[in-house]
């Protein structure tokens, strides 16, 4: 079934276009279109969120020392006047022998460890120096190497999905090296998946203030200036991420994205093709291309950019939720099928996409788009119960359009406002 909607998204654009093109005409979404996180929605009403933010994998930080860690043993050989005081000294001497050992296989380990299983090993190991009393720079090479460890953990724990875990991590590296930026930077993120943006935001500029050279800092930064509805600071720091790293796809998809929002999308285009082509294998930056797409008028691109991105991923219910509207909703009728346009909301249905009020509203649209305008006004009845109080006006609005037997259409492009972020993914 999932693969039969995009067949027929493929096929249907191979009848389209050898049709006269029409330039003018685009969806509006009541004046304005939602992105969703990674995954843009052109949508006429407010769309999903996903449940939490991502936090991003980060390259492998470069072990804390590339040599062998120096073991540094300071015998203090005084004449003991007893055989007590001798042994005890070399109790002493033989505590510090142990904890640097330890220190030098922690380091070993560290070069290779990878699993939950290697970077406990790696910090029992380093703890343990320190309760037998590592001294100086020892000392300070152990706490060094927890905190790097902990972190390392804790990306292992959020992609498992061990949130909890990995926050824990987190900060507990911090508290071992409070300059460990890589650890400061994924605690902005856990803040910011928790909503505690103001919190995010400081950590994202104290890894910038620590190291001015990470580029994924700018494009959470970045992230946090669009919610805030800073648009000139947003685009200042994608732009600076993309210097940095010119092959950061999040960066570039996050300009694309700007430039949309403030209505150049010319220059949005290029953005997103260029996004396409640093991470091929991903259908969001697809999605958000075939939105933009949409909004210019160019619904036969728009269309087989969904198509694409359906292919790519079979589940990705933004797809199938996004082409189901504009074939359901679109203002020039050679573009619309209704059928296709039901099959495509069902299927995000079946995909779980985002907030489920969502592709209610579309199945409702496609149902009216059918002339099903009672079982329309049923399913939109569902979307308003699911729907957030700030959304059901929308919704209501529909429901008289569908009692009054008329299906819904979006508005010609000229006619758009520009688009307002929901919410971004914070990297």
């Amino acid at each position: 079934m999932k693969a039969s909607f995009a067949h027929r998204l493929a096929r249907l654009m191979c009848g389209l276009l050898v049709c006269s093109m029409v330039s003018t005409a685009a969806s509006e979404n009541g004046g304005s279109m939602v992105f969703v996180d990674d995954e843009s929605v052109s949508s006429n009403f407010s769309a999903s969120k996903n449940d939490s933010f991502v936090v991003v994998e980060e390259e492998p930080p470069e072990s804390p020392r590339s040599a062998r860690a120096e073991v540094k043993v300071r015998s203090q050989q005084k004449k003991a006047r007893s055989n007590s005081a001798r042994q005890v000294a070399a109790r002493q001497a033989q505590k510090i022998d142990e904890a640097g050992q330890l220190l030098v296989e922690a380091h070993n380990a560290s070069t290779t460890a990878k699993t939950e299983t290697d970077l406990s090993e790696v910090i029992g190991k380093c703890v343990t120096a320190l309760r037998l009393g590592v001294k100086g720079e020892n000392k300070k090479f152990a706490t060094q190497l927890i905190s790097w460890s902990l972190n390392r953990r804790g990306q292992v724990y959020a992609d498992a999905g061990k949130l909890e875990l990995a926050d824990a991590d987190f900060e507990e590296a911090l508290h071992f090296d409070t300059n460990n930026w890589r650890a400061l930077h994924n605690r902005g993120v856990s803040y910011a998946e928790a909503g505690q943006f103001a919190e995010a935001f400081d950590d994202f500029n104290r890894v910038i203030e620590t190291n001015p050279q990470f580029a994924k800092a700018y494009t959470n930064r970045a992230t946090l200036f669009v919610q805030a509805g800073d648009l000139e600071s947003a685009e200042e720091d994608y732009e600076k991420a993309c210097k940095l790293d010119n092959k950061l796809a999040s960066a570039r998809l996050g300009l694309a994205r700007a430039c949309h929002l403030s209505g150049r999308w010319d220059e949005a285009l290029e953005h997103f093709t260029a996004a396409a082509k640093l991470d091929p294998e991903n259908p969001g930056i697809l999605c958000s291309r075939g939105d933009l797409l949409a909004d210019m008028g160019d619904y036969p691109e728009a269309l087989a950019s969904y198509a694409l991105a359906i292919e790519l991923k079979p589940s990705f219910g933004h797809a199938y939720r996004n082409g189901a509207w504009l074939l359901a909703t679109c203002p020039n009728e050679e573009f619309r099928d209704p059928k296709n346009a039901i099959l495509g909301a069902k299927q995000a249905l079946e995909s779980e996409y985002g907030e489920r009020h969502v592709a209610l509203d579309t199945l409702a649209a496609a149902l009216a788009s059918a002339g099903e305008f009672d079982e329309a006004i049923e399913t939109l009845e569902e979307a308003i119960e699911l729907a957030p109080s700030g959304i059901r006006a929308d919704y209501v609005t529909r429901v008289k359009l569908y009692e009054a037997g008329k299906p819904f259409r979006t508005q010609p492009v000229a006619e758009v406002s520009q688009a307002v972020y929901e919410e971004d993914e914070i990297e």
